[in-house]
This record gives C-alpha cells, sequence and structure tokens, in this order.
C-alpha cells in the first residue's frame, strides 16, 4: 500500500515545476530542474515510462531554453528509440524535440 500511495509522484513532480516556471520566481528555474530530474529518476524507478518520458521532456525543454540544447538532447536521447506508439502526445513532443536539438558531435 505504501508504495502505490507514491505512484504518482513522478507526474506531480512535474506539474509542480511547471507550475513554478510558469509563476517565474527567483530560483524558480533551478527548483523546477530539480524536481524534473528527481521525476525522471523516480519514474524510472518505478518503471513508468510514460511518466519519465513527460518528465525528461520538460526537464529538456528547460535546457534548451536556458541554452542547454546538447544536454536536452542528451536527456532525450534514450527515448528517441521507441519502435512503436508514435500515435501517442507524449511521444510525439519529445521526437519533436529531440529533431530540433543538435545531433552529438562524433
Amino acid at each position: 500500500m505504501r508504495s502505490e500511495a507514491r505512484w504518482p509522484l513522478a507526474d506531480l513532480l512535474r506539474i509542480k515545476s511547471t507550475l513554478l516556471l510558469a509563476e517565474g520566481a527567483s530560483g524558480a528555474a533551478a527548483a523546477a530542474e530539480e524536481n524534473f530530474m528527481q521525476g525522471v529518476e523516480l519514474a524510472r524507478q518505478q518503471g513508468a515510462l510514460s511518466w519519465e518520458l513527460r518528465c525528461a521532456t520538460n526537464l529538456a525543454l528547460l535546457w534548451r531554453d536556458r541554452g542547454r540544447r546538447e544536454e536536452a538532447r542528451a536527456v532525450l536521447a534514450p527515448y528517441d528509440k521507441f519502435i512503436e506508439g508514435y500515435t501517442n502526445c507524449d511521444i510525439k513532443s519529445a521526437k519533436s524535440l529531440i529533431d530540433e536539438l543538435p545531433s552529438p558531435q562524433l
């Protein structure tokens, strides 16, 4: 039961971060970044791929908007290998962002 109560936590961290960024208070970007990163890790531990993808996409958007484009692409790189589900809006968003960001230097 205890772990069941925590299942939506990754998505709640993502939503909290989005609200922080919209508010625009001092330190909001740093707090949002930390929450997105925690959300990715928590979702990964839970095997919640959809929430992991959402948190990673939001983190990548934050980094892109702050000029950290290579890091943004790197955080999304694991999701570039989806072989099905391309009609899913989360996958579409991530794929679109991946395509917009610079490819890694060889």
